[in-house]
């Protein structure tokens, strides 16, 4: 019995990162939600689900979304500058200072 992919096709994550970088963003947050019930610890996913949440506003869901991220890999210092901006852009200085500093 063959074993399942734990990724996704590279055509499911172009046609993905294609709904953000049009500005489809309510539907880029779908798409990454439901692949996410997938490939739950797809760092790829969580990151254009927390960057769509990001340009939407949805700024503490965004935060649970990098959050998420770093508790996958936290050796990723991106991930830790993008938390970091949005707790600042939510007016959480001492957690965006603290998340800069990793």
């Amino acid at each position: 019995m063959k074993k399942q992919s734990r990724q996704p096709h590279p055509a499911e994550i172009q046609s993905l990162q294609q709904l953000f970088q049009s500005g489809l963003l309510p539907q880029a947050e779908a798409t990454a939600k439901a692949m996410l019930a997938m490939y739950p610890n797809m760092l790829a996913l969580y990151n254009i689900l927390g960057l769509s949440q990001q340009a939407q506003g949805k700024l503490r869901e965004a935060v649970t979304s990098f959050r998420k991220m770093l508790s996958i890999d936290p050796r990723i210092a991106e991930l830790h500058f993008n938390l970091g901006v949005i707790l600042a852009q939510i007016g959480e200085i001492k957690e965006a200072v603290a998340s800069y500093r990793k």
